[in-house]
């Protein structure tokens, strides 16, 4: 991890899977840095939302997509 990157606070993968056999499998991957919590000064171990979420403290990005081409998904045959 970079140093001024934010740590990862949640990976999401969107998966399509084609409908036939001969098809395509598509992985969408968005990765979430950051958090929408910050510390309360004040009050040791208390924590608070963060009005702006997607301010300086989170974001998000989406990795490339992967993509597999299948000749048989059944027999586990790849283009």
């Amino acid at each position: 991890m970079a140093r001024d990157e934010k740590p990862v606070a949640n990976r999401l993968k969107i998966t399509y899977i084609g409908p036939r056999d001969a098809d395509v499998t598509e992985v969408h991957e968005v990765v979430v840095r950051g958090s929408c919590l910050v510390p309360v000064s004040d009050a040791t171990g208390d924590w608070t939302i963060e009005r702006d979420v997607f301010d300086a403290n989170m974001e998000a990005s989406v990795l490339p997509a992967r993509r597999t081409y299948w000749r048989s998904r059944s027999q586990k045959l790849e283009f």
